[in-house]
């Protein structure tokens, strides 16, 4: 009279779950500690000695010479005033021909605090294999 379908058995669902679920723990980037900032992320992975060079092989960002050149530049210490740091990409278009390097002021945007898309493409340039 319990019911149809009831065979009552009673089953310890924590018994089968035990083990069975890691969670994100085990899957994907495991950040340190202070990393989970794009800060933390820049000063965790760009060295204090030298700035960390991002490639592009587009000729939408340079055509004259070689197509492509060095669009970004990422640095951990000070740069008026901005660490960490990123130089931005700059592009002067005159006449068809396009050339392309990165920012070296601040009062202009040329080099300003990393965005959520900068520290993608240094993620991408890490782990990904981009940008080279």
């Amino acid at each position: 009279p319990e019911g149809i379908g009831n065979n009552g058995l009673k089953l310890d669902l924590q018994f089968f779950a035990k083990g069975t679920d890691k969670g994100l723990a085990s899957r994907g980037y495991k950040p340190s500690p202070g990393e989970r900032t794009f800060e933390g992320f820049v000063n965790n992975n760009v060295p204090k000695t030298k700035e960390t060079k991002l490639y592009t092989n587009s000729s939408d960002f340079n055509n004259v010479g070689s197509s492509g050149g060095q669009f970004k530049r990422f640095g951990t210490d000070s740069h008026a005033g901005l660490a960490p740091h990123v130089h931005q990409p700059i592009r002067n278009v005159f006449n068809g021909n396009i050339r392309g390097g990165v920012g070296s002021k601040t009062k202009n945007g040329g080099v300003a605090v990393p965005t959520r898309n900068d520290v993608k493409q240094l993620y991408d340039y890490l782990y990904n294999g981009k940008y080279r």
